[in-house]
């Protein structure tokens, strides 16, 4: 995602933009794709204030769902949009034909078998990944699908459900033209956020809205995230450029003293993490321009973050781990909990691992990641449960504690994003061999932490609770809260 300047390669999209995207200086794919975003704002106003429910029939409201949605795809992908098209027919026949105790598992491997065949026919194909494709829309047409199929089950066996999964339980089967109105909703179909079926429903048959009730505005909200939007966009432009993967791979960054490539792999980090944080706030944007994400507190207070995928500030401050995986691409940890972790599944930690890496596919530096994520969240826990307590006795001590702690998981944030970026596993051995693979060695030295120091707590001191009901790669207790607020029904200003 880091290419923005390179050479096409394999773009099936539309070329008409080409002399502009030159003219500003970036590939005409990511072009597409902005111009996209920012057109789907634009659409999402109209759709609320042109064809509301009232003035034109709920059909005609979802049949302009699919119509812009595939014009979207068509133009940013060109003919690969048949393969989101064939991915969700082929779901749409499975929930007719299988029977409903088995629709979740039969629809969850049939789509991440076909996201599969994409990703790999991608992978040899561009195999740096410089270019932006369909598998992007593929990936999050798999998560509308699972989900739907896994609420459907949920609709019909109500014992032993979670809240989120009552919540989202649908009853019975959508027809075809609401099931593909969900799954080609503009709003969601290029980038996400996932947004459950019944709160899709709720929007689309105008159900959010009581009738005298004013719609909410969401203008402010809209104009924030594009503020998000053009400075993200600003630093892209000019200032990822300056650090990608050509620096990092070159003698220059080799003859660097150990702490000055430790600050370039933290500096390239955040470039990286510049990049999703620009896609993502549009599809916010998006989402919002709609009425998507608006809910009402239960003391009142009007929020527009319920249908947020990043949470920058938190994520950039974090003194953990743990909690920038809480604040990092939401929506499909609330995905992963509701298909895998929430479910009666062996190894729950592991499966949930599983399903993350399978879903975003098979380039070698995807698992080098995850795998190495999932250490340093272990050892995370370990270092927690056995130095905090002997060394937190105050807020001054509390301070420095976490000031320590936010240098080394922005840190080990660099060095698991390495290969993330980088795809190819040579090319990430190669800078973890350049900082001495110091990742790796502090985590498994911190195994040790537990026979040297055994773990204990002072008398008041809150238990840590990481781990416990957390899936990794998942959203913890703030998200689902958040979310949960997020999903309820408003009525007369009130949660239910």
């Amino acid at each position: 995602m880091s290419h923005w300047r390179s050479q096409l390669s394999n773009y099936h999209g539309s070329t008409v933009l080409q002399p502009v995207a030159q003219l500003v200086g970036v590939q005409v794919d990511k072009f597409n794709f902005l111009i996209a975003g920012l057109s789907s704002i634009g659409m999402g106003y109209l759709y609320s204030y042109l064809v509301p429910v009232g003035s034109v029939s709920v059909r005609t409201r979802k049949a302009l769902l699919i119509t812009i949605g595939l014009s979207l795809l068509y133009f940013c992908f060109g003919r690969d949009v048949l393969h989101v098209v064939a991915e969700a027919a082929i779901a749409f026949v499975l929930m007719q034909v299988v029977p409903i105790d088995q629709l979740p598992l039969v629809t969850l491997v049939v789509t991440l078998l076909y996201q599969s065949g994409c990703h790999l026919i991608r992978q040899f194909t561009d195999p740096d990944g410089y270019t932006i494709d369909i598998t992007g829309a593929i990936m999050m047409l798999t998560q509308r699908v699972s989900t739907l199929a896994f609420s459907l089950r949920d609709g019909v066996r109500t014992e032993g459900l979670t809240e989120d999964q009552k919540r989202d339980a649908v009853p019975e089967k959508p027809d075809a033209l609401s099931y593909f109105a969900y799954m080609f909703d503009f709003h969601e179909i290029l980038a996400g956020p996932l947004i459950s079926y019944n709160e899709f429903l709720r929007i689309a048959e105008g159900r959010n809205v009581r009738p005298g009730q004013r719609e909410p505005t969401p203008h402010w909200e809209v104009a924030r995230k594009l503020a998000y939007v053009f400075v993200n966009a600003a630093l892209v432009l000019k200032v990822v450029p300056l650090l990608t993967e050509r620096e990092l791979l070159s003698d220059w960054f080799s003859a660097l003293p150990f702490y000055k490539k430790v600050l370039c792999l933290n500096a390239f980090s955040f470039l990286s993490r510049v990049q999703y944080y620009l896609v993502w706030k549009l599809s916010e944007a998006v989402c919002n321009s709609s009425g998507y994400g608006y809910y009402v507190t239960s003391d009142g207070e009007r929020r527009w973050d319920g249908a947020d995928n990043i949470h920058i500030f938190h994520l950039e401050t974090a003194p953990s781990l743990k909690v920038v995986l809480d604040n990092w691409n939401v929506s499909t940890q609330r995905w992963l909990k509701h298909v895998c972790y929430d479910r009666q599944v062996p190894s729950k930690t592991g499966m949930t691992f599983l399903l993350s890496a399978v879903w975003h596919g098979f380039y070698p530096g995807y698992f080098l990641a995850f795998m190495t994520c999932s250490l340093f969240v272990t050892a995370s826990r370990k270092v927690r449960r056995c130095l905090r307590p002997r060394l937190v006795r105050g807020q001054s001590s509390q301070f420095l504690y976490d000031v320590v702690t936010f240098c080394f998981s922005s840190s080990f944030l660099a060095y698991t994003t390495a290969p993330f970026v980088l795809l190819q596993f040579g090319k990430a051995v190669r800078i973890w061999r350049e900082v001495f693979f110091f990742g790796h060695a502090l985590a498994l030295a911190a195994f040790a932490l537990p026979i040297l120091l055994p773990p204990g707590r002072p008398k008041g001191d809150r238990p840590d609770r990481i781990g416990k009901s957390t899936p990794p790669l998942a959203g913890g207790d703030a998200v689902t809260d958040q979310h949960r607020l997020a999903d309820s029904k408003i009525t007369n200003g009130k949660v239910h």
